[in-house]
């Protein structure tokens, strides 16, 4: 038998499972069949984050919490740094659009794949792949977010998998 504390997280996993999944309908929903488009898309669908010129980030280092701001990321023939392209690293993946514009999202194999199809490796900043997260309450909040959403499509993806075997 259960305890209450078990039942509470089984609940609690249950919940977050059946929203990713209601998501999954609604993100199957707007596929064209296109997979830039589709990517485009799930850029501004809430799944990713913006990050602007100018956002400030903090992180705990060896002076304690310490603050800094993005700086301006040049994209183009002049730059290492190139529309089109992806990172990953430590559990955050970062994409740059062709117009330039910067998203990261917490990785899954699902958001990988999607990029993978639509995006050629890069090496660019990827940012909250290091402990930084947002200074604003309010984006932190957003971010820790995302991070609950990617951390329940990953539980999803290892039950998937497990039933396969």
């Amino acid at each position: 038998m259960k305890n209450s504390i078990e039942g509470a997280f089984d609940n609690a996993r249950d919940e977050i499972l059946a929203q990713s999944m209601q998501q999954d309908a609604e993100r199957s929903l707007r596929q064209t069949p296109e997979v830039v488009t589709q990517l485009e898309a799930d850029l501004t669908s809430g799944f990713w984050f913006r990050v602007d010129e100018g956002l400030e980030i903090e992180r705990f280092g060896l002076k304690g919490k310490e603050r800094s701001k993005v700086s301006k990321l040049a994209v183009g023939d002049q730059s290492p740094y190139q529309p089109e392209t992806y990172d990953v690293n430590n559990g955050v993946i970062a994409v740059i659009t062709k117009s330039g514009k910067v998203f990261v999202t917490p990785f899954t194999k699902e958001r990988l794949q999607l990029v993978e199809t639509a995006y050629k490796p890069g090496s660019i900043p990827v940012v909250f792949s290091n402990g930084e997260v947002p200074a604003d309450e309010r984006l932190r909040q957003q971010w820790e977010d995302l991070e609950t959403v990617a951390r329940a499509e990953q539980i999803k993806e290892k039950i998937i998998a497990a039933q396969k075997i």
